[in-house]
């Protein structure tokens, strides 16, 4: 009997502790392109925060789209491009016109490495 409650409080554990890795390198990710973001158009801590804010948002919600629809390729696509679409728009908004035109080249100059 005490075998068996130690197997399911470990069982029960161990997932808990996957889905909590899963979120912080959820986390970890809209950490590092803050970062990039930051260091590319040398923004300031107010404007670094709220790129932050987006890119946790974006990443949290590109998960549940993920696994929503891992099954259907064809809609997961169109989900995830809707989604950076209107994430696109967001840093926009908060960056500006002409640092997203930097980000973007920085991005086309890094995807030619």
């Amino acid at each position: 009997m005490n075998r068996i409650l130690f197997v399911i409080i470990v069982v029960i554990l161990s997932t808990s502790m996957n889905a909590q890795t899963k979120r912080d390198q959820k986390i970890d990710k809209a950490r590092k392109t803050t970062d990039d973001i930051t260091k590319v158009l040398n923004l300031d801590k107010d404007i670094s925060a709220k790129v932050f804010e987006i890119q946790t948002q974006k990443q949290l919600k590109l998960k549940s789209i993920n696994k929503e629809f891992k099954n259907d390729k064809i809609q997961l696509k169109s989900k995830r491009q809707t989604l950076n679409k209107e994430f696109r728009m967001k840093l926009k908004d908060v960056i500006g016109k002409e640092n997203m035109a930097k980000w973007s080249e920085h991005l086309k100059s890094q995807r030619k490495k």
